[in-house]
Formats: C-alpha cells, structure tokens, sequence
C-alpha cells in the first residue's frame, strides 16, 4: 500500500466511528419509547424461555 493510501485508510477510521456512534445514538433515541416498553414488560412477566434456564 502507498504511504497515500495508507493515510487515507487510517485517517477515515475516526469519521467512521464517530459516524456509527451518531447512528447508534439516533436509533437509541428513536427506539427509547419500545425499549422502556419491553423492559417493562419484561421485568412484570419476565422472559419466555425462563421455565427453561437450569442455572
């Protein structure tokens, strides 16, 4: 790889991380309200394979 391309490999990383954390963070704000709801859920008549689970 030339010293070029190499830079441009590496110098693209950080944009892409910081672009996978603002889409991680869009989906948590836009899924919060189903979140909340399924924890609930959840912890009022816990996990379907609970009946299941030996430990």
């Amino acid at each position: 790889m030339k010293a070029k391309e190499k830079k441009k490999a590496s110098g693209d990383r950080p944009h892409k991380e910081r672009a996978a954390a603002a889409s991680q963070q869009q989906w948590r704000q836009a899924n919060a309200a189903a979140l909340a709801e399924l924890n609930r859920i959840t912890e009022a008549h816990g996990l379907l394979s609970d009946q299941h689970r030996l430990f």
